[in-house]
């Protein structure tokens, strides 16, 4: 008891009260008095020996997360938008990666409205997305855009005649978009012939970039896609057709979203860096 005060600058009967108090708590002795001499019970020396091992598991635990601070490290959880994930993101992650090979990442691919709220609950570290109204605890920087694009097959414009910007002409087409509304197809003609209320036929809605890219691919419409997923298409092969409007190109931001946390990791610092840099790429 008096070695254990002096180590731990108390007093000796403070010692006393604490072990007094300790037992009480576990429901059992850990020390026996014996001619003036303290003993271990057999409960207390199991309980050193299996306590010592999670003394020295958090011992290693500290030793390890101060090691990080000396160079990136660990796992970086990151919210991704599908199609911009895929396509732009994950192959500028692999270069990271492959310079830093002790930095892995854990990727979510969903919607805004998902991702923000993991980011929320302190699931992902930091996302990217599309721009809408986050609650204002997270901190939102537009890092990058890609441009929205209305296309179709060739062979599927061709049977409309010569292309024209009008009313008569824009109404024949069918077109595919990502939910009732056509809030994409729409916005594009505000954006470029400054029609609001156009009357069209909507031939199948699916919220996910993909699935529009392989309708249009099919021949069932036109609709609006990303400037990467039309690259790709015709990358493929795909003829496509693409209507350039009459003003500068329709963007849509993507946005860096995350909790203004002081403390970051080299790991999330440098991830987030390389998502700030995809605006001079």
């Amino acid at each position: 008891m008096t070695q254990a005060a002096s180590n731990l600058h108390l007093t000796q009967s403070g010692i006393s009260q604490h072990i007094r108090s300790l037992e009480g708590e576990l429901g059992f002795a850990l020390f026996e008095r014996v001619n003036k001499k303290l003993f271990p019970t057999a409960k207390a020396s199991e309980l050193y020996l299996r306590g010592k091992k999670g003394v020295v598991e958090i011992e290693n635990a500290v030793s390890e997360i101060q090691r990080k601070e000396e160079s990136p490290r660990g796992t970086v959880r990151i919210g991704l938008p599908v199609e911009f994930g895929n396509n732009v993101v994950i192959p500028e992650l692999s270069k990271l990666g492959v310079k830093n090979p002790e930095v892995d990442f854990m990727i979510t691919l969903d919607f805004a409205t998902t991702l923000s709220g993991m980011v929320l609950r302190g699931e992902l570290d930091f996302a990217l997305i599309d721009r809408f109204d986050v609650d204002p605890t997270l901190k939102i920087e537009t890092v990058a855009s890609e441009t929205l694009l209305l296309c179709g097959t060739k062979s599927y414009i061709k049977k409309f005649g010569p292309i024209k910007y009008t009313t008569g002409y824009l109404t024949q087409l069918d077109y595919v978009d990502y939910k009732p509304g056509e809030p994409i197809v729409r916005s594009w003609f505000r954006h470029h012939i400054h029609r609001h209320n156009l009357h069209i036929r909507v031939r199948a809605y699916i919220f996910d970039v993909q699935g529009i890219a392989r309708f249009i691919r099919s021949g069932l419409g036109v609709g609006v896609l990303p400037d990467n997923a039309v690259a790709r298409l015709e990358k493929e092969g795909v003829e496509l057709h693409v209507f350039e409007g009459k003003r500068a190109p329709l963007k849509n931001d993507i946005c860096l979203i995350y909790l203004p946390l002081k403390d970051r990791s080299l790991a999330q610092k440098l991830v987030m860096d390389a998502l700030r840099g995809l605006r001079l790429k």
